[in-house]
């Protein structure tokens, strides 16, 4: 009985593995080295439906997508694998080679491309400093800090003297930075959630300069499109 038992627990196990989040990654991974890109895609989707969230499952998704030729649903994947691991330089890379495949671009009425309006400016560099780093780094150095604040004052309490100053004063620098370090924070998850941008996966968007198909067409975006 109780080896019939242990083979139904057996059993249990092994399916439970089977249709979990690692084995569908690993069956993308397989798939994808065996040249079956949509067997691929279709795993490493099915493994984000579970629950998957790893960087690593986002990227070769991307991967995925960009050999099966779909470059919209590939800049995706990897900005979303970006945003699990923002200095992760192989998926970087791969979604800049990727954005310069992209049929075309915007361009102003000299040809040259139309970049954002904050790119080369503080704001600019102030949200690509905040892009290098996760939610859970901000909160985690918050976190140091809170305790070092804490563990400080306590010393500025019970200590005399001099000493005592000290601490206090160390103590209030380091509430200053915890709380300082939680404004970025604030503003990075802020954008996120409530940003405007999107990523065409559409074979084209047409812009128009109004809400009809009769309106005057501005721009035609392709697959990749920001």
């Amino acid at each position: 009985m109780r080896r019939v038992a242990a083979i139904l627990l057996l059993f249990s196990l092994l399916s439970a593995f089977a249709g979990s989040p690692t084995e569908l990654y690993l069956q993308g991974n397989r798939a994808y080295e065996e040249g079956d890109f949509a067997e691929a895609i279709e795993a490493y989707n099915s493994a984000i439906a579970m629950g998957g969230n790893d960087s690593r499952l986002f990227y070769n998704l991307g991967n995925a997508y960009f050999r099966a030729g779909l470059i919209g649903e590939a800049v995706l994947a990897y900005e979303r694998a970006l945003y699990l691991a923002p200095r992760d330089k192989d998926i970087q890379h791969n979604l800049d080679f990727v954005r310069r495949t992209r049929v075309d671009v915007i361009a102003d009425k000299d040809g040259n491309p139309i970049r954002s309006l904050y790119e080369d400016t503080p704001v600019g560099f102030f949200y690509n400093l905040l892009g290098k780093f996760t939610f859970g780094e901000f909160i985690l150095a918050s976190a140091i800090f809170t305790m070092l604040a804490t563990l400080t004052l306590f010393f500025g309490i019970i200590l005399r003297g001099r000493k005592k100053r000290v601490f206090k004063g160390l103590s209030i620098a380091f509430w200053s930075i915890a709380i300082v370090i939680l404004i970025p924070y604030a503003f990075k998850k802020t954008h996120i959630w409530d940003s405007d941008k999107a990523i065409v996966i559409a074979p084209k968007a047409e812009l128009r300069s109004a809400p009809s198909p009769t309106s005057q067409l501005n721009y035609t975006l392709r697959p990749g499109h920001e």
